[in-house]
C-alpha cells in the first residue's frame, strides 16, 4: 500500500460509486485510469488484493468483467497509514498529510486510535516526536535525548538519588582511598547478548574513557590506571586525589558496557549493554527498543518503546495526548554567553567586550528575577542597564537549536539588544552541541543553556571541566591547562573556594558572561498511553507504563 494507489483508487472512486456493481470492459477501466492496458492490469490485480475492489476478469469473448469499489477513499487512506505506523514507516506520513490534508488528519487520528489500543494491549509504546538520534557513544554525546536512551541502555557503576549523593548500581560497594577507589561489581549481571558482567569489561570501559576525544574527556584522563582486582572487584587509580569523582561515574558519559557491538542493517551500531531494555533496531526512520528480561534491578514496565521523529507533524492539527501521572524533579540551569577572541573576527576585541558589558548590564530587562551572576545562583548585583554604546563592525553568534519557548524568547531578546548598539548580527546554528569548537573559527559568541548538575559543588566542578562555553573558547592547550587548574584546586586544602575563584577568573576575563537562572519544576509522564505525540517530558523509559484504556 503507497501513495501510487490511493491516487488510482482516487480516479476509479470519481468514476464509479461506492458499491454498486459494473460490468466493463478492460478498456472502459484503462480509460478511466489512463495508462496501458498492461498496467491497467496490474494496478486491478494489485487494489483487489488490498481489497479496495473487487474485479472479476470475464472468461470467453464478448462477455464483460465485474468491478465494484468496496472501500471509501477515507478508508484506504486510514489503512495505508495503518500499515505504516504498524511496519515503522514513518517517514511516508508527512508526505500524507501535505497531499491529503483534512482527511489525512482524521484517517491518521483513527489509524493512531487503533495502533495505541493494540501497543496498550501488548504493552508497546510510539513516541511520534522523539528528537533525532545521531549518536549513541557515551564518550561522545552531549544531547539530553540521547543521554535518556544510553540510560535505558546502559548501566553506570553508581547512580544518584533525588539530592545528588552517590547510590549502589552495578556497584554494590565502594571505597575511597586517597587517589584510590575500590568497587565491588553485584553478581550476576547480564548483557544484553546473555553474557555475565566483569570487573574487565568495567576496566575497559574506564580506561576508553580517558583516550575517547569528545565533550567529557577532561572529566575522565585524570584516571591513571584501573586494576582487575578479581572476577568482580576492581581499584581505580586517580593523577590527583578527587572525591567529586563518584559524581562523575553516575553520569551517562560513564556508561558500562562490552567493547562488542550490535550491528543493524542501517549501518549504525552501538555497544551491547546491561541496561533495563536492548536496542532492537536503529535506522534513520526508528530507534526501537525492547525490554532486558534479564534486567538485575527494577525491570521495564513496557514490552517495547518505538521512538522517531515525524517531521511535520506539528503543522497539522493532530491531537492524541491524555495527561496522565507524571515525576516531579527539579532542574537548576545557566543561560550564559561564552566570548570567542578569533583572529578574522568582523569585531574589534576592544568593540566585542564593550558590547558583552551592555548586554550582561541590560539583562533584567528580559525578566530580572531571573538574572544571575555565577553558579551560586545568588540574586545579581546588577542595579540598571548601561547607556547604549555606539558600536561598529559584524558579529556572529552560533546557538543550538532553541526548542523550549522561553529559551526562544531570550535568544530573540539577545539579538535585539545586540542590533540596538549597532553591531550587524549574523546568526548561526550550532551544527553539534556535542562538539562546540567546530564553531570556534568563525563565531565570536556562543549562547546556550545548560542544567548544572547536583550536588551544587560537583555542579561547578563538572561545569569547568566540560561546558560547552569552555570547549568553545579554548584551543588543546589552553583547555588542558584549565582542567590542570581545577585539578589541582579539588585536591588542595580548600577546594570550593579555589573553584570559585577560578569560576569569578573566567567572568573578570570577559571569557564567559552568565546570564540567566533557570530553576524549575519538571513533570515528566510516567503513566503513558500507547502513542504519545510530545516531543519531550517523560520520565526514564523503564518507569514507563501503559495507562488503563477503561479510563
Amino acid at each position: 500500500m503507497n501513495d501510487a494507489n490511493l491516487r488510482r483508487l482516487q480516479q476509479l472512486i470519481a468514476k464509479y460509486e461506492l458499491g454498486e456493481e459494473y460490468h466493463l470492459t478492460i478498456d472502459d477501466l484503462e480509460h478511466s485510469l489512463s495508462t496501458s492496458r498492461r498496467n491497467t492490469s496490474i494496478i486491478l490485480k494489485c487494489l483487489s488484493e488490498y481489497r479496495w475492489i473487487c474485479w472479476i476478469p470475464s472468461k470467453g469473448r464478448g462477455k464483460l468483467s465485474q468491478f465494484r469499489i468496496l472501500v471509501s477513499f477515507p478508508e484506504a487512506l486510514e489503512q495505508v497509514l495503518a500499515l505504516q505506523l504498524d511496519q515503522g514507516c514513518f517517514n511516508v506520513i508527512p508526505r500524507l498529510l501535505e497531499s491529503y490534508g483534512d482527511a489525512a488528519i482524521k484517517a491518521l487520528t483513527l489509524a493512531t486510535e487503533k495502533h495505541s489500543l493494540f501497543n496498550q494491549q501488548h504493552d508497546h509504546l510510539l513516541i511520534t516526536q522523539y528528537p533525532w538520534v545521531d549518536n549513541l557513544e557515551p564518550a561522545k554525546t552531549y544531547r539530553t535525548a540521547e543521554h535518556h536512551i544510553l540510560r535505558s541502555l546502559y548501566n553506570t557503576l553508581l547512580v544518584q538519588d533525588h539530592d545528588g549523593n552517590p547510590q549502589a548500581s552495578l556497584a554494590h560497594h565502594w571505597k575511597m582511598e586517597g587517589r584510590f577507589l575500590h568497587f565491588w561489581l553485584r553478581p550476576n549481571v547480564l548483557f544484553h547478548d546473555g553474557e555475565t558482567l566483569t570487573a574487565k569489561d568495567v576496566a575497559q570501559c574506564l580506561l576508553q574513557l580517558k583516550n575517547i576525544e569528545g565533550p567529557v574527556q577532561s572529566l575522565f584522563d585524570q584516571v591513571s590506571d584501573v586494576q582487575v582486582v578479581g572476577d568482580k572487584q576492581l581499584t581505580i587509580e586517580l593523577t590527583h586525589a578527587n572525591p567529586m569523582f563518584l559524581y562523575a561515574l553516575s553520569s551517562p558519559h560513564a556508561s558500562i558496557y562490552r567493547c562488542k557491538r550490535t550491528y543493524f542493517s542501517s549501518g549504525r551500531s552501538a555497544y551491547i549493554g546491561t541496561g533495563p531494555f536492548s536496542l532492537d533496531d536503529w535506522s534513520e526512520e526508528r530507534l526501537v527498543l525492547k525490554r532486558h528480561r534479564g534486567y538485575f534491578a527494577q525491570n521495564a514496565l513496557l514490552e517495547q518503546i518505538t521512538l522517531t521523529d515525524i517531521e511535520g507533524l506539528n503543522d497539522h492539527t493532530l491531537s492524541f495526548n491524555q495527561s496522565g501521572v507524571a515525576e516531579e524533579t527539579t532542574i537548576n540551569a545557566l543561560s550564559y554567553l561564552a566570548v570567542n577572541r578569533r583572529e578574522d573576527s568582523g569585531i574589534t576585541p576592544e568593540e566585542l567586550d564593550r558590547l558583552v558589558s551592555f548586554i550582561k548590564s541590560s539583562s533584567k530587562e528580559f525578566d530580572a528575577d531571573m538574572v544571575t551572576d555565577d553558579l551560586s545562583f545568588s540574586p545579581s548585583k546588577l542595579t540598571c542597564s548601561n547607556p547604549i554604546p555606539i558600536l561598529t563592525g559584524t558579529v556572529v553568534l552560533t546557538r543550538p537549536r532553541m526548542t523550549i519557548p522561553l529559551l526562544q524568547e531570550m535568544a530573540d531578546w539577545l539579538q535585539q539588544t545586540i542590533a540596538k548598539t549597532g553591531v550587524v548580527i549574523e546568526v548561526v546554528e550550532l551544527p553539534n552541541i556535542s562538539d562546540p569548537s567546530s564553531m570556534s573559527e568563525s563565531a565570536d559568541l556562543l549562547f546556550i543553556e545548560e542544567v548544572i548538575e547536583q550536588p551544587a559543588d560537583y555542579g561547578l566542578y563538572d561545569w569547568l571541566l566540560a561546558s560547552s562555553g569552555l570547549r568553545f573558547i579554548f584551543n588543546n592547550s589552553e583547555m588542558k591547562a584549565h582542567c590542570e587548574r581545577v585539578r589541582a584546586a579539588v585536591s588542595g586544602e580548600d577546594p570550593m573556594s579555589e573553584l570559585k575563584e577560578i569560576e569569578g577568573s573566567l567572568y573578570q576575563q570577559k571569557l564567559l558572561c552568565p546570564l540567566f537562572h533557570g530553576k524549575e519544576k519538571v513533570f515528566n509522564s510516567v503513566e503513558v498511553h500507547g502513542v504519545e505525540i510530545n516531543q519531550t517530558g517523560y520520565s526514564d523509559f523503564y518507569k514507563l507504563w501503559i495507562a488503563s484504556s477503561e479510563k
